[in-house]
C-alpha cells in the first residue's frame, strides 16, 4: 500500500502563520468581532446573569435589596438606554490640556 504524498513544505508554515495572526488579532485588546454595537442588543446577556448569577439563594438582589425592582437597577437602566457600545475618539482626551 503506498503512502500518500507528504504536504508541501511551504503550506504547512504559512498555515500555522495564518492560525497565529488570527489569534493574535482576536486576542487584540479592543478588538471584539462578534460584541453588540448598542447597549439594547445585551437584554439576553444581562436577563441570564440577572436571573441565574447575580441573585442570592432567597431570590433577592443584592444590589437593591429587594425582590423585583427592574427599573430601579442600575443594569436594567444602562440596558434600556440604548446607548452605542463603541467608543470614538481619544480615550486620553479629558487629561489632555488646553
Amino acid at each position: 500500500m503506498p503512502l500518500p504524498p507528504p504536504l508541501p513544505l511551504p503550506i504547512i508554515p504559512i498555515a500555522a502563520l495564518f492560525v497565529g495572526l488570527t489569534y493574535l488579532l482576536l486576542k487584540a485588546d479592543g478588538l471584539a468581532l462578534f460584541a453588540p454595537k448598542r447597549t439594547r442588543r445585551m437584554n439576553r446577556a444581562a436577563e441570564g446573569f440577572c436571573t441565574d448569577r447575580c441573585r442570592t439563594p432567597d431570590g433577592r438582589c443584592p444590589l437593591l435589596e429587594v425582590s423585583e425592582q427592574r427599573e430601579a437597577c442600575p443594569l436594567w437602566r444602562f440596558i434600556n438606554a440604548d446607548v452605542s457600545t463603541i467608543e470614538y475618539g481619544s480615550p486620553f482626551a479629558e487629561l489632555e490640556q488646553p
